[in-house]
């Protein structure tokens, strides 16, 4: 009786969420279509790899009023999804509540639809559990190894490296460098990630300076691998072959020179060998060698200057508190929470 009774206030209250919901849906697409014309009339620079490096790495304090706008617009959204999924909720349970029957997941779901139902923030949550699960299997057993091939490693770097939080970044290059850093193949990944991702054709908008940093590392970490090094100056030979005349003579068009891609590849070939000739400096030294701070700024120099696709930058006096100081300080965040990892 007291269920019969309460059920007129049941469906008055069903009625009144369900107009909430489509309210809040209708503010939310109004949003996020704002927020799309937004993004479309920004003026972006071209999406090359010297300029798109150079937009993301832009300080907050000068950021344009059309970010802010842009920010505002996402956090309208954001809150607007946030509401959705509350009052979505609410009717669910509303309707469970007349009798309604609920769908079972583990009967009427399969994988593939669990996944398309849940929210980015599960899917990163279960991403760095796994994470973190295989990270700890690492010293216990070896079935991993035969699991982590070329294939999958690429896929894994595209997937969580470019498009996943700097935590899941870094720990997707750990496990990758960590399990995979001894093979045959793993200068030649290392060389296509770097070309697909890098070369002035790839339209695709990342954190290019943050990529590139954790690219830097995991070289770094796995250069006993004599494939690291050969791998990426066999990728620069390819890029300059244009220029040797014997090469362009066999070759039905001539070749263009992808300048912004050399530029990378360079700056990356000479990180790793500035990494050797630290290591080799600081073994052999008899005498006290220059501290960390000024020795590294004396190995670097200009070379961050490639990624504004300057090639004539001759001042070696200029300040370092630009975008070089923010790469070394990322850098050295990485190689110490690797380091931690290792240990």
């Amino acid at each position: 009786e007291g269920e019969s009774a309460s059920q007129p206030e049941i469906d008055q209250h069903l009625a009144m969420m369900v107009a909430l919901q489509e309210d809040i849906q209708c503010r939310y697409n109004l949003a996020c279509h704002r927020l799309e014309a937004l993004l479309q009339s920004i003026d972006l620079p071209p999406l090359n790899s010297a300029n798109n490096a150079q937009y993301f790495l832009r300080k907050p304090d000068k950021a344009v009023e059309e970010d802010s706008r842009v920010f505002s617009a996402y956090q309208d959204c954001i809150q607007l999804q946030l509401q959705l999924n509350l009052a979505h909720n609410a009717v669910q349970r509303l309707k469970v509540a007349i009798g309604a029957s609920r769908k079972l997941l583990n009967e009427t779901s399969g994988p593939e639809d669990l996944i398309q139902t849940s929210s980015t923030e599960q899917l990163r949550t279960i991403v760095r559990y796994l994470l973190d699960t295989l990270l700890s299997l690492l010293h216990s057993s070896n079935v991993l190894q035969s699991t982590f091939h070329a294939q999958a490693c690429e896929e894994l770097f595209k997937h969580l490296c470019i498009s996943g939080t700097p935590k899941i970044r870094l720990h997707t290059g750990l496990l990758l460098v960590q399990l995979c850093g001894g093979e045959r193949w793993w200068g030649q990944f290392l060389s296509n990630v770097l070309q697909e991702l890098y070369n002035s054709e790839q339209l695709l908008i990342f954190p290019q300076d943050r990529v590139f940093m954790l690219l830097s590392c995991i070289g770094q970490r796995s250069l006993s691998n004599s494939g690291v090094l050969e791998s990426l100056l066999n990728l620069l030979d390819n890029l300059l072959s244009p220029l040797q005349p014997e090469l362009s003579m066999h070759r039905r068009t001539e070749g263009v020179l992808d300048i912004p891609m050399i530029s990378w590849v360079v700056m990356l070939v000479s990180r790793l060998l500035d990494y050797v000739a630290t290591v080799e400096d600081e073994a052999a030294a008899a005498k006290k060698p220059l501290n960390g701070k000024d020795r590294e700024r004396f190995l670097t120099g200009n070379q961050w200057s490639f990624i504004n696709n300057n090639l004539h930058t001759q001042n070696l006096n200029r300040s370092s508190k630009g975008g070089s100081s923010l790469d070394r300080l990322y850098s050295r965040k990485i190689r110490k929470q690797l380091v931690h990892h290792k240990q």
